[in-house]
């Protein structure tokens, strides 16, 4: 399964501009950076059993795609977080939960009870 890998950052508004033109960000960019709207819809159940199971649930519309993404506990170092996350393309607000694959992420979805009671 795909591991994502995130550096978590922490500054204020203003030093944006300085980031953007450190020397290893600015070496690495294609083009000129550019605003995105996203459309996040995270899903738990009322009793936030995903939450328990440090599991999240998410549909992101990016223009007219939509993704559906789960992300599992993974572990965090001085602000690297690693962690299992799995997607699969969608049709516009629709959960994909059958399409699983096997191992944790199944497993965790496995309750017919726990999908039913799902929410955005």
């Amino acid at each position: 399964m795909p591991v994502e890998t995130e550096l978590k950052l922490t500054l204020s508004p203003a030093d944006v501009p300085r980031l953007l033109r450190h020397r290893l960000l600015a070496s690495q960019a294609k083009d000129r950076p550019r605003r995105q709207t996203l459309l996040n819809i995270y899903y738990d159940t009322p009793d936030l059993q995903l939450h328990r199971q440090r599991v999240a649930l998410r549909l992101r519309r990016t223009g007219k795609r939509w993704v559906q993404t789960i992300k599992m506990q993974g572990r965090a170092v001085g602000g690297l977080h690693q962690r299992p996350e799995w997607e699969q393309e969608t049709a516009a607000g629709t959960l994909r939960l059958e399409e699983l694959p096997e191992g944790d992420i199944r497993h965790a979805f496995a309750q017919a009870s726990l999908r039913s009671a799902l929410h955005g």
